[in-house]
């Protein structure tokens, strides 16, 4: 065919012989397994997972509803259980300088058991901070520091 050359109806369709399949239909073949027809980005995703140092990142491209995301997710899933189990890491306040929060490398599993404690001390401190400037103790220092302020007055 030619630039410009009219197509023929013979060039438009592809004839098939639905006998030569051993299936009724589709919904009976098993699920496909693997990635089809992309190669290339399957190598591409794998050798961004194995390159195992920081600063690197996977980006994909590519229309909405591809499966970029599962088949990412599904690469990691199946990395993740060769791999080792990693720590878990919190960030915390920095007292210090409140724009840089500090981080914190646990144990694998502590992160949700900090977390627990520290709601927990919360709880404790909001009853028990107005509780401490209520006792008598306090109002004792109280008035002790407040007399030795007026004597030098």
């Amino acid at each position: 065919m030619t630039p410009g050359q009219a197509l023929q109806v013979t060039d438009l369709y592809a004839q098939c012989d639905p006998e030569q399949f051993v299936f009724e239909t589709t919904a009976d073949l098993p699920d496909l397994q693997g990635i089809v027809g992309q190669a290339r980005a399957v190598e591409s995703v794998r050798f961004g997972i194995d390159i195992g140092c920081k600063g690197y990142n996977i980006y994909a491209l590519g229309p909405v509803g591809t499966g970029k995301h599962s088949i990412i997710r599904q690469f990691l899933q199946n990395r993740a259980v060769r791999g080792d189990i990693p720590t878990d890491w919190c960030y915390v306040y920095n007292f210090d300088e409140p724009q840089r929060p500090r981080a914190l490398r646990l144990p694998t599993g502590k992160a949700a058991d900090l977390s627990a404690d520290m709601k927990r001390l919360v709880e404790v401190l909001v009853a028990a901070i107005p509780a401490a400037f209520e006792s008598d103790e306090y109002r004792t220092r109280s008035e002790s520091i407040q007399e030795s302020f007026q004597k030098r007055e």
